[in-house]
């Protein structure tokens, strides 16, 4: 089991249940992914034109999908991101 643990930059700290596995999408490894995980996100259409997406999308560097139905988990640059495991060590830490 995975769970992503943020800690926002005014020192909140939340944790959300990844189930067994997730994935990542970056902007700077997967830039067309990240788009099309940025319009599932945002409710848009692939072929709509939005010209405000762009500004949406700035402080987002990735997304996080755990399995089994959990949303799409933008990754705002300024917070801390980690994929914690059962036992509560630190299996991945996702940054920019």
């Amino acid at each position: 089991m995975y769970t992503l643990r943020t800690v926002f930059n005014n020192g909140i700290q939340a944790h959300t249940n990844l189930e067994n596995s997730y994935v990542t999408v970056f902007k700077e490894t997967s830039p067309d992914e990240f788009i099309r995980s940025a319009l599932i996100y945002y409710g848009l259409d692939e072929n709509c034109d939005n010209p405000t997406l762009e500004d949406e999308i700035k402080n987002i560097f990735g997304f996080v999908n755990g399995e089994g139905g959990t949303p799409l988990i933008p990754l705002f640059i300024g917070n801390g991101y980690f994929i914690m495991v059962n036992n509560g060590r630190t299996f991945e830490k996702l940054s920019r």
